[in-house]
């Protein structure tokens, strides 16, 4: 009987040890699964080759990409070539963000770090950089200028509008590395910003990511001066989504979380400062922040749309004024007209008396009334001057 029991534990504990095997390899792979259920995600080195580490392949499959933009009321176009080859390696890169453990607390900042590593032998985000830069210069454009013009090249690469519904509809859509968008010619805001950043990274800027959550939305931040920076970050606002956009302006959103586009005013409804009112979105999670040459365009954009709102009022004041004193000038001229009709009259009638003594009051009341007429002209010379100079402002906001 006391053999039989020992064989029975033998038994059992073989059991328990299987058991204990099966429920931790279960464990393993469910728990596989939910970190894979984690939208952003990127792999350690000790799972995953990272992409910098990797060789790129040679070049394959060629393909000539047009870029055509506009910049202060000029086009600008680049051609340059890209291949299939190289878009696949970046398809087939790892873009989970994998963990061991507890999440870390900085895994967001990682895991956008992915994206802007550079792969050995991929110089092309410096090329195209380099391109841009060389493009604004051949245009005689201030350093400034070729930061704003560079930014309205991401701005109108096409916005995914099929993947910003799947990703806002909580699908496991991932990030584009910056080759990706550049050959698709198109992305979402993460994909844009991310885009932009590295091609300013490039030429030296600092820059970095502002997220917000409530949006689900991701912009560009790039270095500026310390007053003008959003939340006091050291770093202005730049949307890459929609076209218009200057640096530091704020987008609205319509009911679906997307930037609403920025169209060029031509009423006097709106104000241009507003726009640059950081308190239009919360308070943003900032991240992969770099130092660098600093972008000082903020302070004559901020500085044309105060005059951009001046001359709004001015010209709304001088609007007020002209239709007020042409109603004096109207009434001046009935006055004449009856007078003279009056005259008339009293000529016809032979009663030249009177009539000479009218002669006084017409002559100064034609006096006035050529006065008012000068005036008005002045004044709708004035108004027209300041239309021509708001029209000219806003279109080359």
């Amino acid at each position: 009987m006391s053999i039989f029991k020992k064989i029975l534990k033998i038994i059992i504990s073989i059991v328990v040890v299987v058991g204990f095997i099966f429920l931790a390899q279960w464990v393993k792979e469910n728990q596989k699964l939910i970190f894979n259920k984690i939208q952003r995600v990127v792999d350690v080195p000790l799972i995953s080759q990272p992409v910098s580490e990797k060789e790129l392949p040679p070049n394959a499959e060629p393909k000539e990409v047009s870029y055509t933009w506009q910049y202060a009321g000029k086009s600008y176009s680049l051609k340059e070539t890209l291949y299939g080859s190289t878009f696949a390696f970046y398809q087939e890169s790892p873009k989970a963000y994998k963990y061991q453990g507890v999440l870390p607390a900085n895994w967001e900042n990682d895991y956008y770090g992915m994206f802007f590593m550079t792969t050995k032998g991929d110089n092309f985000i410096s090329q195209i950089a380099n391109d841009l830069q060389a493009l604004g210069k051949k245009n005689k454009l201030s350093d400034d200028q070729i930061v704003e013009m560079i930014l309205a090249f991401v701005q109108k690469l096409t916005y995914d509008d099929a993947r910003a519904n799947a990703i806002l509809s909580g699908g496991q859509e991932s990030i584009y590395y910056p080759y990706e968008t550049l050959f698709l010619q198109s992305g979402v805001c993460s994909d844009k910003s991310i885009l932009a950043a590295k091609i300013f990274q490039s030429l030296g800027y600092g820059t970095a990511l502002f997220t917000y959550e409530a949006e689900k939305h991701m912009a560009l931040g790039i270095k500026c001066p310390q007053e003008y920076s959003n939340n006091n970050s050291g770093y202005c606002y730049a949307e890459t989504t929609s076209v218009g956009f200057r640096i530091g302006m704020i987008p609205d959103f319509d009911q679906n979380n997307r930037v609403v586009a920025n169209q060029e005013l031509k009423t006097f409804e709106q104000t241009q400062v507003e726009q640059f009112n950081v308190k239009r979105l919360g308070e943003p999670k900032i991240f992969q922040t770099t130092e660098g040459k600093i972008y000082n365009g903020i302070t004559r954009t901020l500085s044309l749309a105060r005059e951009i709102d001046s001359l709004k009022l001015t010209i709304q004041k001088l609007g007020r004024e002209i239709s007020n004193f042409r109603k004096n000038i109207d009434n001046q001229q009935s006055e004449l007209e009856d007078l003279i009709s009056k005259m008339n009259r009293l000529k016809k009638s032979g009663n030249y008396e009177e009539y000479n003594d009218q002669v006084d009051k017409y002559n100064d009341l034609a006096d006035d009334y050529k006065a008012s007429v000068k005036k008005y002209n002045a004044m709708i010379k004035d108004y027209n001057q300041k239309i021509t100079r708001y029209n000219s402002l806003i279109k080359s906001f």
